[in-house]
């Protein structure tokens, strides 16, 4: 029990440690503790020890409370766990095990998303955010003060009031982005309305002159496809009234190509004489009957 005291000490000790440098912390792992906070099966020592360093700490806890992580032969259990600092735990999102998943060991797989907010640019709105009111969830935006009110400024933060100040914006900013989604500013639809703008201003005459062009065109590539679909009726019917010509020589290939062929172009001395080269005569040349042969396959 001292030794996992000691190791929750030194956590600690890291996680402040990147608060105070304005780091976001995400600590995820097997913590081998039972507690009905994220275990509703039974708790231990290590469990009540974990909740209060959870709680001296700030960090939320993620796991939904009733999914188990571990699943042995013995039973089922949560004790792997993910925790966020306030300024990460509204970013953690879709958190879930996945039980269908085989993973070759006692422990299920964990998935997640982290999505930072949304940021809007300098030039939309006057540079202010905007939410959604409409879809505004109380229960998100009090939980996420609440997590930032417990782990509190640190570093320049707390020290300057220029430091708290800008505390003060991120958290209620976290808190709203938690809360409801952030609304489309006037600015977004200037580009829309601008290309809407251009188009009627072209519809005078080049655009008469486009809609001809097109429609000439169009007409083209129908009269193209009508031509080529004539011709392939009159070289299907020709078969009939001529069955050696086009159509014969299309299907034995025997169309002339562009150029002479090198047989055609030699004389017929110089051919004779490569022929009688490859093909000689006489009596060397005739073949052996294998008719009196025996095969002897072994």
């Amino acid at each position: 029990m001292q030794a996992f005291e000691a190791f929750m000490d030194d956590l600690e000790r890291v996680i402040r440690s990147a608060g105070d440098s304005g780091r976001g912390v995400l600590v995820g792992g097997d913590f081998n503790t039972r507690s009905p906070t994220w275990d509703p099966a039974v708790s231990n020592r290590r469990g009540e020890l974990l909740e209060r360093w959870a709680a001296s700490c700030g960090v939320s806890l993620h796991n939904d409370g009733c999914t188990a992580t571990c699943v042995r032969a013995q039973g089922s259990s949560v004790v792997d766990l993910t925790w966020s600092t306030p300024s990460l735990t509204p970013t953690v999102q879709q958190w879930r095990v996945l039980t269908e998943r085989e993973t070759l060991s006692d422990h299920l797989y964990i998935t997640y998303e982290i999505r930072g907010p949304r940021r809007v640019k300098s030039g939309d709105g006057g540079g202010h955010a905007r939410w959604n009111w409409r879809k505004f969830n109380a229960e998100c935006f009090r939980e996420s003060l609440d997590t930032c009110l417990a782990w509190g400024p640190t570093g320049e933060d707390q020290t300057t009031l220029a430091g708290l100040a800008a505390w003060v914006e991120r958290t209620m900013t976290q808190a709203c982005d938690a809360a409801a989604p952030r609304a489309r500013t006037k600015s977004s639809n200037q580009e829309p309305r601008r290309l809407t703008r251009d188009r009627r201003a072209a519809s005078g005459p080049h655009h008469d002159i486009e809609a001809e062009y097109r429609a000439s065109k169009r007409r083209l590539r129908d009269s193209i496809k009508a031509a080529k679909a004539k011709a392939w009726e009159d070289l299907v019917g020709s078969v009939e009234s001529n069955p050696w010509g086009i159509p014969y020589k299309l299907v034995l290939g025997r169309l002339r190509t562009a150029s002479r062929g090198l047989t055609e172009n030699l004389d017929s001395e110089t051919l004779g004489r490569l022929l009688t080269a490859l093909f000689p005569r006489g009596e060397g040349s005739v073949p052996v009957s294998q008719e009196d042969r025996s095969w002897n396959e072994g």
